[in-house]
């Protein structure tokens, strides 16, 4: 009994002693587990706040670029509008500049042209005032002198320096044209203003003359009017019309001389504008001349001149 009891307590205790072992490596186990599971939390828990981190940096990131789009979008159409702007003021820069020179080149024109007029018709005073009154004067007197009965050498002497000093008179009010008009052809002085004209206008000029050897050939005083109206419609082109381009064609034809004038401009109503176009000037020109003008224009298709001169009475 006593050997029994001894190894039953032996049994016993090592019964005891296993089952603490196996709840001590429950409780190391146990107590690693929790150890794993607050190891566990901990990094969640970082991962967590890592991923809020991460969250708040994306947010503030795209709240940055929701507001740094709009306001590079308003720089770029800031921009834009300053480049416009410039380009724009460079572009009224340069039409200011244009106009400027327009004008001046207008003023140099308007000068020239009325400088010109005033020696053409100061000259044609001095010549009509030669050939009408001292002219008609010398006629009257070889006239009454070729009346008279007696013929002597007097006489005779009289009559031919009369006729002498006529045709010096005569000679004088003829040599009173410019000498251009005597020195180079007529189509060429007109071409030679067309391109000056051209030159200084953005208006495109075309020019044709027929027969040329026959417009040539006109009378030095005919060539000054022709070419004094031609200056008058090229002038109201360039102030009122705003053309592109211009057509100028002269020619003759059975004795009369016709000078076709046509621009692309705005052009005008006829039944309202009967004067202060400038035309005023060619028809009086014209009167002197026994010739006629018709004008064809219409509001935004431009204008076309017909101008006839008979040309029996200015052939050179």
């Amino acid at each position: 009994m006593t050997q029994y009891l001894a190894v039953s307590n032996q049994i016993q205790q090592e019964q005891n002693s296993e089952v603490v072992q196996e709840l001590e490596v429950k409780y190391q186990t146990l107590r690693k587990e929790n150890q794993i599971l607050a190891l566990k939390e901990a990094q969640l828990e970082k991962e967590n706040e890592i991923d809020r981190q991460t969250t708040i940096k994306k947010a503030f990131l795209y709240g940055f670029l929701v507001i740094l789009i709009p306001i590079l979008a308003l720089l770029y159409v800031y921009y834009q509008k300053l480049q416009t702007q410039s380009q724009l003021n460079l572009r009224q820069k340069e039409l200011s500049a244009q106009k400027m020179n327009s004008l001046i080149k207008e003023n140099e024109l308007e000068v020239a042209k009325s400088s010109l007029n005033a020696q053409q018709e100061e000259r044609r005073r001095i010549a009509k005032q030669l050939h009408d009154s001292i002219g008609s004067n010398l006629a009257g007197i070889k006239l009454q002198l070729a009346n008279l009965k007696e013929s002597d050498t007097t006489q005779h002497n009289v009559l031919e320096q009369i006729d002498q000093t006529y045709e010096l008179v005569r000679d004088i009010s003829h040599d009173l044209i410019p000498k251009r008009f005597k020195q180079d052809a007529f189509t060429t002085l007109v071409q030679d203003y067309l391109k000056t004209i051209q030159e200084a206008s953005p208006i495109q000029i075309s020019f044709s003359a027929y027969p040329e050897h026959a417009v040539n050939g006109l009378k030095d005083t005919l060539k000054v009017e022709i070419y004094s109206i031609l200056q008058e419609l090229i002038t109201n082109t360039l102030k009122h019309a705003k053309a592109k381009t211009v057509e100028v064609h002269l020619n003759l034809h059975d004795n009369i001389f016709q000078l076709l004038y046509e621009d692309d401009g705005i052009g005008f109503d006829q039944n309202k504008t009967a004067r202060g176009i400038g035309l005023e000037n060619v028809k009086e020109r014209l009167g002197q001349l026994s010739g006629n003008v018709n004008i064809d224009s219409v509001l935004n298709r431009g204008t076309a001149i017909t101008i006839e001169i008979p040309v029996h009475d200015h052939a050179a």
